[in-house]
């Protein structure tokens, strides 16, 4: 859009409400479906607004799931540290 590369959900945002996000600010996705485009499912936040949003939500078991997947993500950045017990 525009010469630039943009997220999809940020070109969503901008072509339903004719403007970009403040860029103080950060989307959201209300529906945790980060794929999502959907403009009702996006809103602004501060970034310690959607910080504290990612707190778990899910059952025993989403909750396991997601956190492999953490660690596997910052063993592919390098930035994962393994500690006996964790």
């Amino acid at each position: 859009m525009d010469g630039k590369a943009h997220l999809a959900h940020r070109v969503a945002w901008y072509l339903h409400h004719g403007s970009w996000p403040d860029p103080e600010k950060v989307l959201d996705h209300s529906c945790d479906n980060k794929p999502c485009v959907n403009p009702a499912h996006l809103r602004e936040l501060m970034n310690w607004q959607n910080l504290r949003r990612a707190v778990p939500r899910g059952d025993a078991e989403t909750e396991k799931r997601r956190s492999r997947q953490r660690r596997a993500d910052a063993k592919r950045r390098g930035t994962y540290q393994y500690s006996e017990g964790w």
